[in-house]
């Protein structure tokens, strides 16, 4: 049973042994099991072995092993799963990787979670996927963070998120 390896053991398993559990033992693993898994492990998973984890399971992982996931991995997560990602989760993400975020999946973030994102990394962000921020997320955005908006990040905004932009 999968769920009886210590995290160094699921930590040396194999790429292929990896990609050879099915998503019912994926679901299996426990936080301290998945913090075992090395940056080439999680790189090495497919798309729908991300989508089989839980929420849950997303919160558990570390900055580093969320910055290992590829931008087609991260792409294609669903929204819920990057609802779990904390704010340093976030941050440890690459610029290139947030750049493929969607309205959808900014849409569920909150501002906690944007809190700890750089301007570099605001200024990443793609300007449609802009408009999926809440307005009281947008109003929640640090200085450094909106003086590292784009000039047409900010004129992608709605007239809402401008308006809850403070002084």
């Amino acid at each position: 049973a999968v769920a009886s390896l210590s995290s160094v053991q699921i930590g040396a398993l194999t790429s292929a042994q990896l990609a050879a559990l099915s998503s019912d033992q994926l679901q299996a693993l426990t936080a301290t099991q998945l913090r075992g898994l090395n940056s080439a492990q999680l790189a090495s998973l497919s798309t729908d072995d991300l989508n089989a984890l839980t929420s849950s399971q997303f919160q558990a992982l570390g900055s580093a092993q969320i910055a290992a996931l590829t931008s087609q991995q991260l792409h294609a997560l669903e929204s819920e799963d990057f609802a779990a990602l904390s704010s340093s989760q976030l941050r440890g993400m690459e610029t290139r990787d947030l750049a493929a975020l969607d309205s959808a999946d900014l849409a569920v973030l909150s501002a906690t979670q944007l809190a700890g994102l750089s301007s570099a990394q605001m200024r990443a962000l793609a300007t449609e996927a802009l408009t999926g921020l809440a307005t009281d997320t947008v109003a929640a955005l640090g200085t450094a963070q909106i003086a590292g908006l784009t000039t047409a990040q900010i004129a992608g905004l709605s007239t809402e998120q401008l308006n809850s932009l403070t002084s």
